[in-house]
């Protein structure tokens, strides 16, 4: 498939005038090409995403001429420019959205890293990149799907043709893990390594966060401390949520199974903790993997850990100006809202003010 067929269907599919065979078209050439996979996906979350975050008021008349706006760099594009409706009757949808794949497509490799060559001497490797406030969905080369959260990474070598199938992860993803015994699915990260066969579980291991989870859902997956490799291995079962410490020397011969919600606080610090899951809640409603379904949600977590979670998700950053601020406990939930809606909400749970000075948040009390 040449760009020029590539853009025509990518074009089809975001106007919603893709015929079926279209799609798996599509579908078909993104699966091997994980290049044009990487960038369909940011094309299409760019697409979607900003009338959710920044515009949600606005009708979908004026969402697609903020696009337009943006792609074609008029300011005034959005005061001056007729409906969508009047576009659409002099460009056409299909050709609209190539309009703004032609205009966006330099500014959208140059905002996130492209897959990366590596050297002849070594196998190809691929690198897809979630920036701060985008949550993108991608299929590897063996079939299987992962959903990669705000201000994340995934890196894999080729195209799973070896003994194994090996990413290494960096920030949060979920995976749905295409079965195959004779080569078990990895996922590296900074403490710890997964070992699967065909499951469906969510990671977390963020360079600046001290904890690393892994949630199992379905299956089982094997638990290895990555600098410990001699030490027993942890089996987690379904509806378990294995919580690491990167303070850990080492994984303990038995590590301790909680009941559901509880985690061992005893020592977290040189412990790790086994929690299971609420048994009589459905699978899309864990809090741990919320975020898959567009959900965020934080229970009894601090003030300070919640405004972690708010930076990736928003793509802001929040300064508190009283540190005692930070210990307040919150709970919440959020789907569409936007960042001011959201902070609006949690007044009601903590006392605290705040402005918002475009990405930038300031807590005060």
């Amino acid at each position: 498939m040449n760009n020029d067929r590539l853009t025509e269907l990518l074009s089809r599919k975001l106007s919603g005038e893709a015929t079926p065979a279209e799609e798996r078209e599509l579908h078909l050439w993104l699966q091997v090409n994980p290049g044009d996979q990487y960038f369909a996906e940011i094309l299409q979350t760019y697409w979607h995403h900003r009338a959710d975050q920044y515009f949600p008021d606005h009708t979908a008349d004026q969402h697609f001429a903020h696009i337009l706006e943006m792609a074609s760099g008029q300011d005034d594009f959005l005061t001056t420019a007729e409906p969508r409706r009047s576009i659409l009757r002099r460009l056409g949808k299909v050709a609209a959205a190539a309009a703004v794949i032609a205009a966006i497509a330099g500014t959208v490799w140059s905002m996130y890293p492209q897959p990366k060559a590596a050297t002849i001497a070594e196998a190809k490797k691929n690198e897809v990149v979630a920036g701060r406030g985008i949550r993108s969905k991608m299929i590897l080369p063996d079939g299987t799907q992962v959903s990669l959260n705000s201000d994340s990474r995934l890196q894999y070598s080729g195209d799973f043709s070896g003994a194994t199938r090996e990413v290494t992860l960096e920030g949060e993803a979920y995976f749905d893990v295409v079965k195959n015994p004779k080569r078990p699915f990895i996922v590296h990260t900074s403490a710890i390594d997964i070992r699967v066969l065909g499951t469906s579980f969510n990671v977390k291991s963020y360079p600046k966060d001290n904890i690393v989870e892994a949630t199992l859902i379905h299956g089982m997956i094997e638990v290895t401390d990555k600098n410990k490799p001699e030490a027993p291995k942890i089996i987690l079962r379904p509806k378990e949520k294995l919580v690491f410490s990167k303070r850990t020397s080492t994984i303990p011969d038995s590590a301790p199974r909680e009941k559901a919600g509880s985690v061992n606080t005893k020592n977290i610090a040189t412990a790790i903790s086994i929690v299971a899951l609420p048994h009589n809640v459905a699978d899309t409603s864990f809090v741990e993997t919320s975020w898959v379904y567009n959900r965020l949600i934080f229970e009894g977590e601090t003030f300070s850990e919640v405004a972690t979670k708010m930076e990736r998700w928003y793509n802001i950053r929040i300064n508190f100006r009283n540190s005692k601020l930070t210990d307040y406990r919150l709970s919440g939930s959020f789907d569409n809202e936007s960042i001011g809606e959201a902070l609006q909400a949690l007044r009601y749970i903590a006392p605290f003010n705040y402005k918002i000075n475009n990405n930038e948040v300031e807590i005060t009390d």
